[in-house]
């Protein structure tokens, strides 16, 4: 295995992510909400998710209930901080390829893969692992 010449760097942001993540909260009335009924903006602007809602109510379902609004913006946060910390274990690896540590790199790329598989597969990192590095069966 090698680090792969001027290769592609460029990965998944966390808007990407967030966008592609399957959840939803399931509501008496509304049917089933989308975690990405709440904008990453809003989570950005927020820390506080009583402050998130107070300020985005009108733009949610209004049959939710207080309840299940909760419910929604604490799994879209969630959700969100997940991505965000994955873009960043992402861009550690990055920066390792870019340094031409190998040993790094792929340390790195383990990382990412595990915390991107806490949530289900890890298409991303193995994306990235793909773009940055010739593994030794390419190179047979």
């Amino acid at each position: 295995m090698k680090l792969r010449e001027n290769a592609d760097t460029g990965h998944e942001d966390p808007e990407y992510w967030y966008g592609a993540y399957g959840d939803h909260v399931v509501t008496e009335a509304a049917a089933d909400i989308c975690i990405q009924a709440i904008d990453p903006e809003w989570i950005v602007e927020h820390e506080d998710d009583a402050a998130l809602i107070r300020d985005h109510v009108g733009d949610l379902p209004e049959q939710m209930t207080d309840d299940e609004t909760a419910e929604l913006v604490a799994r879209a946060r969630t959700v969100w901080d997940a991505a965000c910390d994955m873009w960043a274990c992402r861009v550690r690896v990055v920066d390792a390829y870019r340094h031409g540590d190998l040993a790094l790199v792929v340390d790195r790329l383990e990382i990412a893969a595990r915390e991107e598989r806490k949530h289900g597969d890890n298409p991303a990192t193995s994306a990235l692992r793909k773009q940055l590095l010739v593994e030794d069966e390419e190179t047979a």
